[in-house]
């Protein structure tokens, strides 16, 4: 079977949904040596180095330059450069929405939750839109649909009642280098980022449901209170909150500059070493449907 893949979500950042991407490719690329996968991408700048196989192929098609969104290249660019690379006999979306014109007969989508239509107030305007109308016209193309749990897949029924039947739960798994292992401390990785030992770590998309604000005002009266001692706080991952929540400005409020520690992004081989010298993993949520940080 040859299948075509929308490889946008691992170029220019790495986030859930492109470490789950990854590690797709990686096991496909061991026990589905019979299939043939083709990733197409925006740019071919993977944050991370993709799986090399003889099964895998990646393409690179590039927007005009009046393209600039990674939804315009979606639905116009890729169901073309899809057309143009020969026969497939599905497409699998990893990233909520379909392109309309796909040219494939079966069609495989990845749906990590619906907060879009749940919660819309999370989300600006036009991206609510965009999700809502472009993830109703997915599921006229959609031939089947896979969740990572057994909440998400009732609320995809919910919101799509069409969807009942067409939907498989596959629970997510850990990639092997995050079983836990740490013997010592990894003193380099912490000197890079500037982090002191002990800490608290958060790792994740700061979104508004996440209430990355809660938890640091909870960190502020625990140092207020005496009861941190000497622990650090790190909160890794880029601030999405909608409306716009100032947390340094915060972390000014609690006066604890020195013990609150920022950092958007940080590099692959580094963040298992954060989590391994972690003494806590703190991750505090509303609503999640993938929700693996």
């Amino acid at each position: 079977m040859k299948i075509a893949i929308n490889g946008s979500c691992c170029e220019d950042k790495f986030n859930g949904v492109g470490r789950f991407l990854w590690n797709l490719l990686d096991q496909w690329s061991k026990i589905c040596i019979r299939h043939e996968f083709t990733v197409f991408s925006r740019t071919g700048n993977f944050v991370r180095q993709m799986p090399i196989s003889k099964n895998i192929k990646y393409v690179i098609s590039r927007s005009p330059k009046f393209l600039k969104y990674v939804s315009q290249w979606e639905q116009i660019v890729l169901p073309l450069a899809i057309r143009k690379y020969g026969q497939f006999d599905a497409f699998f979306s990893p990233i909520y929405t379909l392109p309309l014109f796909v040219p494939t007969q079966k069609n495989i989508l990845q749906i990590y939750d619906v907060s879009y239509l749940s919660h819309p107030e999370w989300f600006p305007f036009l991206s609510m839109t965009y999700y809502w109308i472009f993830s109703k016209l997915s599921l006229l193309r959609v031939s089947k649909i896979i969740t990572g749990s057994k909440y998400s897949l009732e609320e995809i029924e919910k919101y799509f009642k069409k969807t009942r039947g067409k939907i498989a739960m596959i629970y997510p798994g850990v990639e092997d280098k995050f079983t836990p292992n740490r013997k010592e401390i990894d003193k380099e990785c912490l000197k890079k980022y500037k982090i002191e030992y002990p800490y608290f770590l958060y790792v994740g998309q700061i979104f508004t449901r996440r209430k990355v604000d809660f938890l640091i005002k909870a960190f502020g009266q625990l140092v207020r209170e005496k009861k941190a001692k000497d622990t650090h706080f790190v909160i890794v991952g880029k601030n999405n909150t909608k409306p716009l929540v100032d947390l340094q400005k915060l972390r000014e409020n609690e006066n604890i500059n020195a013990r609150l520690h920022f950092i958007e992004c940080v590099d692959e081989n580094d963040i298992v070493s954060l989590y391994q010298n972690a003494i806590f993993f703190v991750y505090l949520s509303l609503y999640e449907g993938f929700g693996l940080p």
